[in-house]
């Protein structure tokens, strides 16, 4: 199984709905636009995409499976809030890796520090906070707490 996580693009603050409400700057917009083509030069082609109920990360989750030609629904998923559960996120990898046919290929798009958390998890190494755009591509052999290893980490480049 592989896995892409992906944090949203840059946001504007706070408006009349608070945290949960805030959307992508124009600026946002362009890096998941980079980071979608950057991803599809690597062939990613995900059979699924969740990402966060927050607006900014469904946001990020619509212009990356348009870039990757994604047409399939977008799950939305509560665990990956900026406070989530990362075992929540590894328990249902495991039942996707166990349901889906071939080899899945998931994309995420959510926040820090969650994806920082569940990339450290997989890797049982203790990585640094994603920037805004920024996306690292993982091979899940077993979805849980070391059980992957890193493919490539995009950073506006790739860094193998």
């Amino acid at each position: 199984m592989y896995l892409t996580l992906v944090r949203h693009g840059e946001a504007l603050g706070p408006g009349e709905l608070g945290d949960f409400g805030r959307i992508l700057s124009q600026n946002g917009r362009q890096q998941i636009r980079d980071t979608g083509a950057a991803l599809a030069s690597r062939n990613v082609c995900p059979s699924l995409v969740l990402c966060s109920p927050l607006v900014r990360a469904v946001q990020t989750a619509e212009l990356l499976a348009a870039e990757l030609a994604h047409r399939d629904v977008i799950g939305v998923r509560r665990y990956l809030q900026p406070d989530g559960a990362a075992g929540q996120m590894l328990e249902e990898l495991a039942t996707l890796g166990a349901t889906l046919e071939g080899a899945p290929d998931i994309l995420v798009a959510g926040h820090e520090p969650m994806l920082s958390i569940v990339t450290s998890a997989v890797l049982g190494a203790r990585i640094g906070g994603y920037t805004n755009g920024a996306a690292y591509r993982l091979r899940l052999d077993r979805p849980e707490p070391g059980g992957g290893q890193l493919v490539w980490h995009y950073v506006g480049r790739f860094v193998e």
